[in-house]
């Protein structure tokens, strides 16, 4: 199950190589490892998607994502998006969208808006 329990710090560090291993630490907490498995990531990738592919916020940050030039060719695919949305640029973000998801059931106006602006 994905883990809404802890904040993204990754951004504050202080050094692009403390960014990148707090990203990697914190990506796997999220997921709930202790070591990076593939398998397990897409599952629960797979079981997010089925939670969240009829918000309308989820929609929209999609449709926002599929107008960006350097994801265009995923503009049909939202499970391909979904996977994107976890990369370094976006992750801190996403993670809020799903914290709140996932404790109202739709995420949160400014919340959306951080990520749609995200990919302007």
């Amino acid at each position: 199950m994905y883990d809404t329990s802890f904040y993204c710090t990754y951004k504050m560090m202080d050094s692009d190589e403390d960014k990148t291993a707090m990203y990697q630490f914190q990506l796997l907490e999220a997921f709930g490892l202790k070591e990076y498995n593939d398998d397990a990531i897409n599952g629960e990738v797979m079981s997010i998607y089925n939670k969240i592919k009829d918000c309308p916020q989820f929609k929209e940050i999609c449709e926002a994502c599929g107008t960006n030039e350097q994801y265009k060719y995923f503009k049909n695919d939202e499970v391909i998006m979904l996977i994107c949305f976890f990369s370094f640029d976006t992750f801190d973000l996403f993670h809020k969208c799903l914290v709140d998801f996932f404790t109202h059931d739709y995420i949160l106006e400014d919340t959306t808006k951080n990520m749609v602006n995200a990919y302007k």
